[in-house]
């Protein structure tokens, strides 16, 4: 570190008999010409002012100190908020839908997952959507050692709904990717069935206040002449979540709004309401 200020122990302004006679008055650097010197004296070291290594080590090691105790500060301030109870909340929250697989499975998802697995998946989820209008969400694969090589358990919200099993004998030949395809259309078919059974739980509030943006985007007055006035959103959710539990095609979102605002005027009973919408939606006998 250079302080700036005139280095008199450097050998451009001393020479060696300088430095042996002044050394003590001035603490200049006698290394410099081999001169072994030490010093003891803290308050001499602290009160030198000249400008020679001593003093610049002096305010080197000074600033050091004040870097490494800041440091010290920020550790300290960080563990303090780690410790937090605020730092919690991040942990709060679950996957909707997850998928836990044993060791054997994993080249389906390894080796073959991008010209394989996310094309089934897009396809699985526009297949849903286009033929129920149900939109299932983001489901996330995860391995574990815990299972069975060949097993795979469907989690909804963090429970256990489904476990399941895949034939992975693989002899390395050209029918490896037949059966790799087909293992991953028998996972997918689960996950699909699970989606249905528990429709009620993979459905969000969210996810109907964006079919509720996408009638109003349509035609305002369907959304709010029924809601709140007749049914509420929760209300709304149950009665969705019912029909697609029951397979009947809610795609066509704008005539269910259409026969909504017309049988709720009647009643807001949620099974009465359901069953009425099945019957408009099926007219065709």
């Amino acid at each position: 570190m250079d302080t700036g200020r005139t280095k008199i122990g450097s050998k451009d302004y001393l020479d060696k008999l300088l430095v042996e006679k002044y050394q003590d008055m001035y603490s200049v650097n006698p290394e410099l010409y081999n001169i072994k010197y030490s010093h003891n004296d803290y308050e001499e070291k602290h009160n030198c002012d000249c400008g020679c290594n001593y003093c610049r080590n002096y305010e080197y090691n000074e600033e050091e100190n004040m870097e490494n105790e800041d440091k010290n500060n920020n550790e300290e301030q960080e563990q303090e908020e780690w410790n937090h109870p605020n730092k919690c909340y991040e942990r709060l929250g679950v996957d909707i839908l997850s998928v836990w697989i044993g060791q054997d499975l994993l080249p389906i998802f390894e080796t073959y997952w991008n010209n394989m697995m996310c094309p089934k998946i897009k396809e699985l989820r526009e297949r849903i959507t286009d033929q129920y209008g149900y939109i299932i969400p983001e489901i996330r694969f995860l391995d574990s050692i815990k299972l069975e090589p060949n097993a795979y358990q469907i989690y909804i919200r963090h429970k256990l709904v489904h476990t399941g099993y895949l034939d992975m004998n693989i002899d390395n030949s050209i029918e490896d990717i037949v059966k790799y395809s087909s293992c991953a259309d028998k996972l997918l078919e689960d996950v699909e069935m699970i989606c249905f059974e528990y429709v009620h739980q993979v459905v969000t509030k969210t996810d109907i206040l964006k079919l509720l943006e996408l009638v109003r985007s349509q035609d305002p007055t369907l959304v709010n002449d029924l809601i709140p006035m007749f049914i509420s959103t929760i209300d709304l959710k149950k009665i969705y979540a019912n029909l697609i539990h029951d397979k009947v095609s809610a795609i066509d979102i704008i005539y269910v709004f259409e026969l909504l605002n017309d049988y709720a005027r009647y009643t807001q009973d949620i099974n009465e309401l359901t069953e009425k919408l099945k019957q408009g939606l099926n007219f065709v006998h």
